[in-house]
């Protein structure tokens, strides 16, 4: 028991009681799960294109996901700063479960974009906790090892669940790659509940030892819902105004523009309102950092949920093999992760996020090249996002701390929250669009024409992507002398 005390307070950094690690053994075991669910059901979900075909859904089954697990992050999110962790804990795990079973049983691709919404606002309320966790019953020295430890969940389940699934989904069906998730979800909210409530009562009787001193928490209870409810409704319109944007390009003509200038009015002002009902130390730093974050999601995210589908359709891999590249990344990311906690040291945090961006930046011209040439072998894509993943694993925990670091105390739910709002933002917006792109390539397309059709679009998404990252490196310079590097 002491060799594996030991062992654990070396890879924390410091001396963590019994408590405290029972806590991130359960916070983990859920960051562990939503692994298991993003690699196994992406893999799986080129064969559910086959079987449901609609190919113009298929980039919204992943934008459905992070719009609605922005809203769930701020209504969640609300509930844990309002009240406790444990309670968007178990909403959110309840919720994710019953989206699951929602696209596993699904009879149309339709009803698996709605089953996929289902499960992203239970994980947003997952994701937020786990960084209320880390800000707040853990110190700013073990902060950047934890967000690691978070990363490199990741590297297991990306070696077990895209082949496991890839096999799955080809010798029975890929709706049970989708329904097998839902035991092992409910086996860590198990574990994940059991730390949190024993850590929040040792909280709450450490401050009735201390009713004397003014109260932090002096919000009046029907204030505080009617700001939850408030920032609910904000987020719901968010979400509203990207679907609208993303639907515009799916669409021509006079339709068009009237989805991308009504969805585009109505997300800026949206999110105008919601930073603004935030409370940060810098404000104008703070936003910065948000519009980093979101560029950051766009280009990576906006590519990473397709490529499965594009080297099994395009590239003619098994969906076993197509489905590595999601391992590939997943292992490079846990590694730069761990290098910006461990050996990046040296660098302020932005300089560990212009780094990062240059690695991913490089891993995005070997995938364009890749695509533009039917000829060379799907393994090179496999190369190029291994780099990619590697940039964002540094990148994306340096960005996170960069925003946590404007949060004031007991505000780090809705700091989290608005953050994992730019998420979506940039992912959805990504995805959304370059899904529209591929489908748009394959309508009228024969068999023998439709990759390079295609190959061809893809690339130019990358190409964009490619800009998307330029903008980021831009954002990182200008955020070196404001913002908050610690």
């Amino acid at each position: 028991m002491l060799q594996h005390r030991g062992l654990f307070d070396r890879i924390i950094g410091e001396r963590v009681d019994l408590v405290h690690r029972r806590l991130i053994l359960g916070v983990v075991s859920i960051v562990s799960i939503g692994a298991i669910e993003n690699l196994g059901v992406s893999t799986a979900l080129p064969l559910a294109e086959r079987a449901l075909g609609h190919l113009g859904l298929y980039g919204w089954v992943f934008s459905s996901f992070t719009l609605a697990m922005l809203v769930g992050g701020v209504v969640l999110g609300g509930i844990a700063d309002r009240h406790r962790p444990t309670r968007s804990l178990i909403a959110g795990l309840v919720i994710f479960s019953l989206g699951l079973g929602t696209a596993g049983l699904a009879p149309s691709m339709l009803v698996v974009v709605v089953g996929r919404s289902i499960q992203g606002f239970g994980a947003g309320g997952s994701l937020v906790i786990s960084y209320i966790v880390v800000n707040r019953y853990f110190g700013p020295a073990v902060r950047p090892k934890l967000l690691a430890i978070f990363a490199t969940t990741w590297i297991v389940p990306s070696f077990i669940a895209p082949p496991l699934a890839g096999y799955v989904a080809q010798q029975t069906s890929w709706r049970l790659v989708i329904l097998g998730i839902i035991p092992f979800t409910l086996a860590a909210g198990s574990v994940a509940f059991r730390s949190l409530r024993q850590i929040e009562s040792q909280e709450e009787q450490a401050q009735s030892k201390e009713r004397d001193e003014p109260a932090i928490e002096s919000l009046d209870p029907v204030d505080a819902d009617r700001s939850l409810v408030i920032s609910g409704l904000i987020a719901a319109s968010v979400s509203i105004g990207l679907a609208l944007t993303i639907a515009g390009f799916s669409t021509h003509g006079t339709i068009r523009t009237l989805l991308l200038s009504v969805g585009l009015v109505v997300t800026m002002v949206s999110v105008a309102l919601l930073v603004h009902r935030v409370t940060v130390i810098d404000r104008r730093s703070f936003v910065g950092t948000l519009l980093l974050r979101a560029t950051i999601s766009c280009a990576f995210f906006g590519i990473e949920p397709l490529l499965p589908l594009l080297l099994y359709r395009g590239k003619h891999l098994p969906i076993a093999l197509a489905g590595l590249v999601l391992t590939s990344s997943s292992i490079s990311w846990s590694g730069g992760s761990w290098l910006q906690g461990h050996r990046l040291g040296s660098l302020s945090t932005v300089q560990k996020v212009m780094l990062g961006t240059v690695v991913e930046a490089v891993g995005l011209v070997i995938l364009m090249v890749d695509f533009l040439s039917p000829g060379l072998s799907g393994w090179y894509s496999e190369l190029a996002w291994f780099l990619a993943g590697g940039g964002v694993g540094i990148t994306y925990p340096a960005v996170t701390l960069l925003a946590l670091g404007h949060a004031p105390l007991r505000s780090e739910g809705s700091i989290s929250s608005v953050v994992q709002i730019f998420d979506a933002m940039g992912s959805s917006l990504g995805v959304g669009i370059l899904g529209a792109l591929v489908a748009a390539s394959s309508v009228g397309s024969v068999a023998g024409t439709a990759y390079a059709a295609i190959g061809h679009r893809f690339a130019l998404g990358v190409v964009g992507a490619l800009g998307v990252l330029v903008l980021s490196f831009g954002l990182a310079v200008s955020l070196r002398r404001t913002s908050i590097t610690s």
